[in-house]
Order: C-alpha cells, then sequence, then structure tokens
C-alpha cells in the first residue's frame, strides 16, 4: 500500500510539471526592422596631397657680378620681361669694346688679304709671280675669313653677356622668394629670385603602392582643402612611371585652373572614385551580423526570422554595401539583430 501511494504521488508530480510546460510562455525576440534598399555607391580611396606650381622658377645668375641694384621684392607682382634686378655691367661692356675692336681688325685683315689674293691672281696670270705664292695667299685669305667668323662669335657672345647683367622676369608671376641685396658678389648659377606665375596649379598625390591598382589615368577625384568644404572635382592627369623607392608609393598628378585660396606648397585632401555601384544594395549596419560562418542578414518571415549568408562591399555612413545574398527591398531585423539565430520567433517592436 505504502508503494502504491508512493507511485501515485510520482505520477501527480509528473502530470502537474507537463502542465506547467504546456502553460509555459513562448520565447520571442523584440527586435525592430527595415528594408534593404538601392542606392548608388562609390568605391573611394582616401590620400593626402601637396599642391605645386609647375611654373615655379628659381631665376639665376648667368654671369658673375657685382649686384647694382634689386627692383623688386617679396609679394610683388612682375610681369614678363621686368627687370628684377641689375648687375655691375662695367666689364661685360668692356669686354663687347674689345670684341668690336678685333671683329673690325680681323674684317680689315680679311679684306686686306682678299685684294691682295686679286693681285697676286692676275700677277700668276701674267707669269710674274709662282703659283706657289698665290696659293699661300689664298690660304691666308681663307685663315683670315675664318678669323672674322670667330671673332664675330666672341662679338654676339660678349653682347650676350652683357645683356644678362639686367636679371628680368620670364614670365608673369610675383616673387616668392629674393635671395641677394644690392652690394653682393654673385657668380655662375647663384640663385637670386624664385618665382611663381599660379597661372596653373598641380596637384600630387602618393597613392600607397597596395592600393595603386585600381589608379589610372582619368580617375575621377574630388579635392578641398583641409580648412575648406569647398569640392573642387576633377580627375588623374598623368602616373608616374615607377613606385618611388623612398616612399614605396605611386605618384599621381592633377592639373588644375587657379583656385582662389589655393597655394602652392599647401596641403589638399582628396577623394579618389575608384569605382561606382549605381544599384548597389544597402543595409544598416546593426542587420550584418558575424557569425562563424560569415556575415549574415536576418530575413524577417511573418513572426520568425530566416538567417541570410551575405557577401559584403562598402561600408560608409553607417550603411553595409550587400553584395551577394540578399535583394532590395527585403524586411529584415535590425536592431536586436544579434540576438536572434535561424529560425527564431520575434515580436517586431516600433524603434
Amino acid at each position: 500500500m505504502k508503494n502504491f501511494l508512493l507511485c501515485l504521488a510520482v505520477i501527480i508530480a509528473w502530470s502537474a510539471a507537463a502542465d506547467a510546460k504546456d502553460n509555459a510562455p513562448i520565447h520571442r525576440i523584440k527586435i525592430t526592422t527595415t528594408h534593404s534598399i538601392t542606392q548608388k555607391v562609390e568605391v573611394i580611396e582616401h590620400a593626402l596631397g601637396r599642391i605645386e606650381d609647375p611654373t615655379g622658377t628659381t631665376i639665376s645668375a648667368e654671369v658673375p657680378a657685382r649686384i647694382r641694384q634689386v627692383m623688386v621684392d617679396v609679394g610683388q607682382q612682375v610681369h614678363k620681361g621686368d627687370t628684377l634686378a641689375q648687375l655691375d655691367s662695367t666689364d661685360m661692356y668692356l669686354a663687347v669694346k674689345a670684341a668690336k675692336a678685333k671683329f673690325a681688325s680681323a674684317k680689315a685683315q680679311a679684306k686686306n688679304q682678299h685684294a691682295v689674293v686679286k693681285r697676286y691672281a692676275t700677277l700668276a696670270q701674267d707669269k710674274f709671280i709662282s703659283t706657289t705664292m698665290l696659293e699661300q695667299a689664298q690660304t691666308q685669305a681663307i685663315a683670315l675669313k675664318k678669323s672674322v667668323q670667330a671673332s664675330q662669335a666672341q662679338l654676339k657672345q660678349a653682347q650676350h653677356n652683357a645683356r644678362r647683367t639686367r636679371i628680368l622676369a620670364p614670365y608673369d608671376g610675383t616673387v616668392q622668394q629674393r635671395m641677394v641685396a644690392a652690394g653682393d658678389y654673385i657668380g655662375v648659377g647663384k640663385p637670386m629670385f624664385k618665382l611663381v606665375s599660379q597661372a596653373a596649379l598641380q596637384v600630387v598625390l602618393s597613392i600607397p603602392e597596395t592600393r595603386s591598382r585600381h589608379i589610372h589615368v582619368g580617375t575621377p577625384v574630388r579635392l578641398h582643402l583641409p580648412q575648406d568644404t569647398k569640392i573642387t572635382i576633377t580627375s588623374i592627369h598623368e602616373l608616374s612611371p615607377a613606385i618611388v623607392s623612398r616612399s614605396n608609393a605611386l605618384e599621381v598628378r592633377m592639373q588644375l585652373a587657379p583656385q582662389q585660396g589655393w597655394y602652392a606648397g599647401g596641403t589638399v585632401i582628396a577623394d579618389l572614385i575608384v569605382a561606382s555601384h549605381p544599384q548597389a544594395v544597402l543595409v544598416p549596419e546593426e542587420s550584418v551580423v558575424l557569425r562563424p560562418q560569415g556575415d549574415v542578414v536576418y530575413v524577417v518571415d511573418d513572426d520568425h526570422v530566416r538567417a541570410v549568408d551575405v557577401h559584403t562591399g562598402v561600408r560608409k555612413n553607417n550603411w553595409v554595401e550587400i553584395t551577394q545574398g540578399l535583394q532590395a527591398g527585403q524586411v529584415i531585423a535590425q536592431i536586436g539583430a544579434a540576438f536572434l539565430s535561424d529560425g527564431a520567433l520575434i515580436t517586431v517592436t516600433q524603434p
């Protein structure tokens, strides 16, 4: 009897536990939902560049002399042909006078020798002198003619050097740097002025070697200054023929018209648009969950979710591009997606 009562108690306890299990509430995970959308996506490489003046010129002395006068200073605008400095030209003009005198003497000697040749030719024809004397006179005339040509070249060189004592602006521009003063003695090649025209600007970007394979001539680029949000749109005009060894980077160049506030030597921020996906499928970052098999998005089917394996692309502004596994317009889990599993029951709430 005692055993019977014990068995009856066990049966009653199992029955109560089964009833409690049947009456237990079903666990549902609360989430918010959203839709996958279609939008244009750009694949962008960011780079930092520098602004250069492709016409920037360092003007150097071409003859040795003492500086007599400097006509310009830093920041001054000049026009092509303006005199920037005047060198002492005394030695140069003395050289010109000496070259003129030598040229005149050589011409006179050549003229006299030409007359001698004509007279010797007549005498040789009448057998009054030997043909050897005529040939010697002719040889001397040729030598004097060469001497005239040499002295004429020396005169032109002296005149050219005299003109070099005036340091002229090669183009319209602005004096960026003055490196000499009146009274300085300068030698050939001594830098005197640095001139910039800003008629055109050049932007140089350094692209890391590992990211350079998608860069080519014509790649669109958006530029702006660090302190300015105004965008300038251009494209790559030139690629360096080799990787720069000191930085392991590929240098690319863009030509620009003058821009207000853009100065040679400044820094510029660049966005290179290496690809454009006009119909990309996008989902919020919260909807993409990393699982052992990879990235997963949970698609909502009535009161439960279905795990979908996806491949991702560009991530930008809290959105993720889905390159494979999902179509636009599908209802997906957003907030709370990280707590889901395949087939989980859900309750959709308002965000």
